[in-house]
């Protein structure tokens, strides 16, 4: 059988109308070129066409659009294949106390702030990481069958166990099964139960974890064959809910909603996202979102040499991840905003983080503890060891500042072209002296002055994230900086200053809101083809004084959220 037949296929009764594939398309143009305007040759404050963001600055208006926006067309009725961490953050929630074997999607990298469906299918490679953990949870599963199943008898009996794993599959399914997939299952649990109760058992579990209705989120709507546009059914806005909002299926309150319907009610369901808002664990999954935004969702893996760098162990690599998890639930809770995610003091530390930061620690060993750093060296993510040792390869600048342009700014800067030279030059030129040798080249200016004149900001921070007013020789460090194609344009001095603006921009406010709609509807959005949502979005935001946790709820109420289209 080949490969492309063995993977597990959505069900008939599932299957969309039109899964989008939609492919990240690689920069090719050249940094070839000067500074484009980033409004427009007109300056309206609308984008450019197309997207020119590729080779140049952000394509974000830095005013509001003209009247007259409407709302782009619903995505198409769908199936959506769980992410590895959803799949296995729903097995959790299935049998708790299991342990369960991860699942790696080929291609996908769990550092990556990508959501898109259908940009990584089913393969025979995934098929066998799923076969492969699925044995392993049932075979869990069963060791504690008797408490697992909660039957009347000390050993339980075929009634009991069908009882149990039709609510299961029901559960992992996240809607009715029918009288087919009930008899179906039955027939798997007999195969196995030949030999005892709890052989069959761990047959339906393992069959019911590689199923395609376990895989894939259906988003159909109802009547799809019929109506043109539809909302999407109560079973449907619970799971696009719960992965977007806890990354798993529905909790209790949630499928009871959708079980009698009522979540359909715009009262109930508004009143689901608020509970659910309040959760720790959904703040915790947002944070994890945050944390591949920033790029630290494989956690910190850059390399760096050991006999200059003796404390950057997985101990220290950890606590920076920590750090940085705690800070944005911290920012979610208080109702943070942008500018506090850039600019706040506050942050958590243990004993490792705080030697690196200079502060005191009145901590237990082990402890995390809240602290306020120093007012003239740290403020927000920007400057957290996290971020800043992610981000410490190679020319640091260049890496640091190319994050800063294309995840707060939305541009995009493509690689050099071919047979360009990128190797520095002869002599002993400070990363300052290369960065504006670079810059005012006209070939390689374009596109560096774009990360560069960022990047210079951070020269006080070595690559582990330690402040420094000193460099080789116990020369003065120079932090200025140049921040250009943004709605802040200007000079800058050290990091502080350059979170102080961007936190002010609305340039990056926007780009934020794009890329947090984009990654929860799993669609590939730019501002210039999706701006009439996100300013429908961020008008909303503002009235409440652009909290963070204002952003995902608007998203979740946002009419692209709940409704597809299909028919005719």
């Amino acid at each position: 059988m080949s490969e492309r037949l063995a993977c597990p296929q959505p069900p008939a009764r599932h299957v969309t109308l039109g899964v989008r594939a939609l492919l990240l398309a690689a920069a090719t143009a050249g940094c070839i070129g000067s500074v484009a305007d980033p409004l427009g040759s007109s300056g309206s404050g609308a984008p450019p066409p197309g997207n020119p963001g590729k080779g140049g600055p952000a394509n974000l208006p830095t005013t509001p659009d003209p009247a007259g926006c409407t709302s782009e067309a619903p995505l198409a009725s769908r199936i959506w294949k769980l992410g590895d961490d959803q799949w296995a953050n729903a097995v959790s929630d299935l049998l708790p106390g299991v342990t369960v074997p991860e699942i790696a999607t080929p291609g996908m990298s769990k550092a990556a702030f990508v959501n898109v469906d259908g940009l990584y299918p089913v393969t025979g490679a995934l098929v066998v990481d799923i076969r492969t953990s699925a044995q392993a949870v049932a075979a869990s599963a069963v060791q504690t069958l008797p408490q697992r199943l909660g039957c009347a008898s000390a050993q339980p009996d075929a009634a009991c166990a069908q009882a149990w794993f039709e609510k299961f599959a029901t559960r992992a399914f996240r809607r009715p099964l029918d009288a087919t997939e009930k008899g179906a299952l039955m027939k798997v649990y007999q195969a196995g139960s030949a030999t005892s109760v709890g052989n069959g058992v761990r047959l339906v579990i393992e069959a019911v974890l590689q199923a395609p209705s376990f895989i894939y989120r259906s988003e159909l709507g109802a009547n799809p064959l019929v109506a043109k546009t539809a909302e999407l059914t109560p079973y449907e806005m619970a799971s696009s809910l719960s992965f977007f909002l806890m990354g798993s299926i529905p909790d209790e309150p949630l499928w009871a909603a959708a079980q009698d319907g009522s979540l359909a009610r715009p009262e109930v369901y508004a009143r689901e996202l608020n509970r659910l808002l309040a959760l720790p664990r959904v703040r915790a999954n947002l944070g994890g979102m945050l944390l591949k935004w920033v790029g630290l969702g494989d956690g910190v893996t850059t390399e760096l040499p050991a006999a200059q760098f003796p404390e950057y162990d997985a101990d220290l690599r950890q606590a920076y991840v920590e750090e940085a998890g705690r800070f944005f639930q911290d920012v979610l809770a208080n109702g943070g905003t942008l500018d506090d995610l850039l600019t706040s003091r506050k942050t958590f530390v243990n004993s490792r983080l705080a030697t690196i930061y200079g502060v005191p620690f009145t901590g237990k060993p082990g402890e995390w503890v809240q602290v306020t750093l120093p007012a003239d060296q740290r403020s927000g993510v920007l400057t957290q060891g996290g971020f800043i040792a992610s981000k410490s390869r190679g020319e640091m600048m260049v890496h640091r500042g190319k994050w800063v342009r294309e995840e707060l700014l939305c541009g995009s800067i493509p690689e050099p072209p071919p047979g360009v030279n990128t190797d520095p030059p002869a002599g002993n030129l400070t990363s300052r002296q290369f960065s504006e040798m670079r810059m005012a080249d006209p070939t390689c200016g374009a596109c560096h002055s774009l990360m560069d004149g960022i990047g210079l900001a951070f020269e006080n921070y070595d690559a582990l994230g330690r402040y420094g007013t000193k460099g080789p020789n116990n020369t003065p460090i120079d932090a200025s900086a140049n921040l250009v194609g943004s709605d802040v344009d200007g000079k800058v001095n050290g990091a502080l200053e350059l979170a102080t603006k961007l936190g002010r921009s609305q340039q990056a406010r926007l780009c934020l809101e794009t890329k947090l709609l984009s990654f929860s509807l799993g669609n590939e959005l730019t501002y210039a083809a999706n701006r009439c949502d996100v300013q429908r979005l961020d008008t909303q935001i503002k009235a409440g004084g652009g909290r963070l946790i204002d952003l995902v709820a608007a998203i979740a109420q946002s009419p692209g959220f709940r409704t597809r289209t299909g028919g005719q």
